[in-house]
């Protein structure tokens, strides 16, 4: 017959398992991203543009750029005399502070998504080298 003590081991050792497993079930349901909720058009708004001779040319082509994040993960990059099509993924950094990987081919690049507003920080060569810095804002 068991006595109080393997009893009392045997209650705190289940409690911490429990605990344990709500813990970890937690852990892993606030690190999924609904992704469908940032599913949209972004248009280019806001820029720094970088040192180029013919930046004016450069910035006429690029005033109709567009991101768009598409259902299955598909990003489509828009532009003028230029359409390129990838794959994206988010993931948390902090508060509401995002980093959006997108994939071209064998080519990987990262922006930062905050709410209705995708910057990017040296961007990449899709752009030209037109900007230093460059934000899309999400369209209606």
């Amino acid at each position: 017959m068991p006595n109080k003590k393997s009893n009392r081991k045997l209650t705190y050792l289940l409690f911490v398992l429990i605990l344990l497993f709500f813990s970890i079930s937690l852990f892993l349901r606030s690190d999924n991203i609904d992704e469908k909720k940032w599913i949209g058009k972004y248009e280019r708004d806001k820029f720094v543009l970088a040192d180029s001779s013919d930046a004016k040319a450069k910035l006429k082509a690029s005033s109709h750029w567009l991101i768009s994040l598409q259902d299955k993960n598909i990003f489509q990059f828009t532009g003028k005399n230029k359409t390129i099509t990838g794959t994206w993924a988010i993931e948390q950094k902090e508060g509401d502070d995002y980093l959006l990987k997108f994939k071209l081919d064998n080519d990987f690049f990262t922006g930062h998504l905050n709410g209705s507003v995708i910057y990017f920080d040296n961007p990449p060569k899709i752009f030209d080298g037109i900007f230093e810095h460059v934000i899309f804002v999400r369209t209606l």
